[in-house]
């Protein structure tokens, strides 16, 4: 009989949030800095160098669905007053 109550590897990827995916990319390109900006590239800092980390281009709108998904609710409050905010976020296993 099967169990019916664990997920599919598929499944707990689409659970993460979705900029986890870039910044895992970020860590296995030994990268320091993650930089979103709409309308360009997903960049990273990588040993002092700006390297992109997807060919895609970031949506506006996409940029800052991304980071509200892992934003606490005051910070994206004082983002929402500011338009800016400097937080700390980290992966689940990874640091």
């Amino acid at each position: 009989m099967a169990d019916d109550s664990r997920i599919a590897v598929g499944d707990a990827l689409n659970l993460m949030p979705k900029i986890d995916t870039l910044l895992l990319k970020l860590i296995n390109e030994n990268g320091s800095d993650l930089h979103l900006s709409a309308g360009s590239q997903p960049m990273a800092r990588i040993h002092g160098d700006m390297r992109a980390l997807s060919d895609e281009m970031t949506p506006a709108e996409g940029a800052s669905a991304l980071i509200r998904e892992i934003m606490p609710g005051h910070i994206a409050a004082a983002y929402d007053q500011a338009h800016d905010v400097d937080f700390g976020y980290s992966l689940p296993d990874v640091g």
